[in-house]
């Protein structure tokens, strides 16, 4: 999201050093209308050359992630880097 210049804003509602921001239900419809409208893929992309093709999931994901927060009211949104392996490993 930061890459893609979503518009985040510091997390006010916890302290924790892994995620340092969120950002409200509006200004994530905003951002995604432009992420889906207005940016071409092959710009998004060029954003993360190392693995350009993970842009295409992403967009997706974050069409999914609108509607589950659009149907359940969600106000903000915490984003996070981590995945899979980083919660296997913090139950270990």
């Amino acid at each position: 999201m930061q890459i893609a210049n979503y518009n985040l804003q510091k997390n006010t509602i916890f302290a924790d050093a892994e995620h340092p921001f969120l950002i409200s239900i509006e200004h994530y419809q905003q951002d995604n209308e432009k992420i889906f409208s207005t940016i071409r893929l092959e710009e998004l992309k060029n954003l993360m050359p190392e693995n350009p093709n993970w842009m295409i999931g992403a967009r997706a994901c974050s069409a999914l992630a609108q509607a589950i927060c659009e149907k359940y009211g969600i106000e903000n949104i915490i984003p996070s880097d981590a995945n899979l392996l980083d919660g296997v490993i913090r139950t270990l």
